[in-house]
């Protein structure tokens, strides 16, 4: 949260929890919880037998009966014997966890929750699964991911195994990939980031990725699926790039002025780089139809400079103005009561 939004919601801007009831006040605010109310921590707001706070530690979500009825987790440190899979006593490996998954039958939602450190094995998820970082947790997967329907990937780092992996595949599926960071070698830059293919894919979200030293951020070769806050840095190729088999249409643009759901999303190409590219490329269109890529920041306010980081039919404008500071957008009102002194809570200012 911002000093402004700690302002709003009357939350201390010096501390992450400040009722101290173990979760911060993002996640609170963000799930309609009481961050000046440690007594939330142990309520159940969606019903689903977990407290507030464990689904906070669960990284799922508070709100919804289904995030998740199962938690697993993996250590480094764990041990796959039978009997492990709780936070107390981890599974050591994803695959085990995936294993343990399987025995709770296909209409159950798991949730796979990784501690900090190195996973070297690839990963087939199962429909309907969760895998994320612990909060505040460094977990990476040295290997690749393959998706699955309404599967979900956060909240962590994934690094390519051999050179030229395919870090995730999204294969015809509908799937979340939130706050990842897919992490290439700056000296090859071999790894691409995300295949998407398939029908299905188009209602798949990409939001608040890190795509960093890769042949390619995210590879479309049929459905554009949503795309939105993500940071590209130093990719070979192209951050993003439209194959010719790709279908657009007025719902399959990147992003588009006015929608919300899309867009935001920022390219960075540094030419003081250890291994600088040579011809940067945003976004590639190899279809004959344009890609309306509107309100992206493309580190530059000079429309021939974006022009030339983009190949194919692309509409980038309008562009997120790239300024110097940062211009104040919300007037935030703290009113009082003249005879208590007391904070008015509900009121209108006109």
């Amino acid at each position: 949260l911002s000093d402004c939004d700690e302002n709003v919601f009357g939350t201390d801007p010096l501390k992450v929890d400040t009722d101290d009831d173990g979760m911060p006040d993002s996640f609170e605010v963000s799930f309609g919880l009481l961050p000046l109310d440690p007594s939330d921590a142990l309520q159940d707001k969606d019903g689903d037998t977990s407290s507030n706070l464990a689904e906070y530690i669960a990284v799922s979500n508070p709100d919804d009966a289904l995030d998740p009825r199962v938690v697993i987790w993996v250590s480094p440190l764990g041990n796959d014997m039978e009997g492990h899979g709780s936070r107390a006593l981890p599974f050591q490996t994803i695959a085990r966890a995936i294993t343990q998954a399987s025995t709770k039958g296909s209409a159950a939602a798991v949730g796979i929750t990784l501690e900090s450190g190195t996973y070297m094995e690839d990963v087939v998820l199962p429909e309907s699964t969760v895998i994320a970082g612990a909060p505040d947790a460094d977990a990476v997967i040295s290997g690749q991911i393959t998706g699955a329907q309404g599967s979900r990937v956060e909240n962590l780092t994934i690094m390519p195994a051999m050179s030229d992996d395919v870090l995730l595949n999204m294969d015809d599926v509908t799937m979340e990939v939130r706050d990842v960071t897919f992490l290439g070698v700056p000296e090859a830059r071999e790894a691409t980031g995300i295949v998407v293919q398939g029908e299905r894919s188009a209602e798949s979200v990409i939001e608040g990725c890190l795509f960093a030293d890769l042949r390619v951020g995210i590879d479309i070769f049929d459905r554009v699926p949503i795309i939105r806050l993500c940071r590209f840095k130093d990719v070979l190729v192209a951050a993003i790039r439209i194959r010719e088999s790709a279908i657009l249409d007025a719902t399959q643009d990147l992003s588009v002025d006015g929608d919300s759901q899309r867009g935001l999303n920022a390219f960075e190409f540094n030419p003081a780089a250890l291994n600088p590219i040579a011809q940067p490329r945003a976004i590639i269109n190899e279809t004959a139809t344009i890609l309306r890529a509107e309100r992206n920041d493309w580190g530059t306010n000079d429309l021939l400079e974006i022009e030339a980081l983009v190949s194919g039919p692309v509409d980038v404008e309008p562009i997120l103005v790239t300024a110097p500071t940062i211009l104040a957008s919300t007037l935030v009102c703290t009113l009082w009561d003249f005879d208590d002194q007391k904070r008015v809570n509900t009121a209108t200012v006109s």
